[in-house]
């Protein structure tokens, strides 16, 4: 899914991840935020992956839409500083 947020500005993403296994009769809910500022001209792919009823999320920017690039750092709304 492609989404556009404007450059140059702060945005907060904020993801909910929802998983249950029916058979063992859990739910979970696993959430990532971080305070994002996209830079004009580049690209940034979010990849989520689930591994031993862990996720992991890593955003990478680059100058193209292909994967790689270099890691994006996670960071906490209250890093968040008005101008």
């Amino acid at each position: 899914v492609e989404v556009g947020i404007p450059a140059g500005r702060q945005s907060y993403l904020d993801f909910h991840f929802y998983s249950s296994s029916f058979l063992a009769g859990t739910r979970s809910t696993v959430s990532y935020d971080t305070l994002l500022t996209p830079r004009a001209g580049r690209f940034y792919n979010l990849d989520v992956t689930y591994l031993d009823d862990m996720y992991n999320v890593e955003i990478r920017e680059s100058k193209s839409r292909k994967p790689g690039g270099r890691e994006v750092e996670q960071r906490e709304l209250s890093s968040c500083k008005v101008r």
